[in-house]
């Protein structure tokens, strides 16, 4: 167990963590790369032009940039070492 907190501290060091606090994303981050970054980004500026427009045309770009963050996400999530560092934070 004290392996175990010496390596998240070590991570955290390195690696760097938001605070979980932000209300968009609901979720700690910290493991997210410029990919899934510029993805929730495009995601965000779609969503606000299809609020103020409520067209279909709009709608269907804010679909598309929707799954492509979610595959962003999946790829980043996928890569090794961020299961191992998620895992280990929730048995601290």
């Amino acid at each position: 167990m004290m392996e175990c907190r010496i390596m998240l501290k070590t991570v955290e060091k390195t690696l760097d963590r938001t605070s979980g606090n932000n209300p968009l994303a609901g979720k700690e981050t910290w493991w997210w790369n410029e990919e899934v970054q510029g993805a929730f980004k495009t995601k965000l500026k779609i969503k606000t032009r299809w609020d103020a427009s409520r067209t279909e045309d709009d709608k269907c770009r804010f679909k598309a940039a929707n799954k492509q963050a979610q595959k962003a996400t999946t790829r980043a999530y996928d890569k090794p070492g961020v299961h191992c560092m998620t895992n280990l934070k929730h048995q601290v």
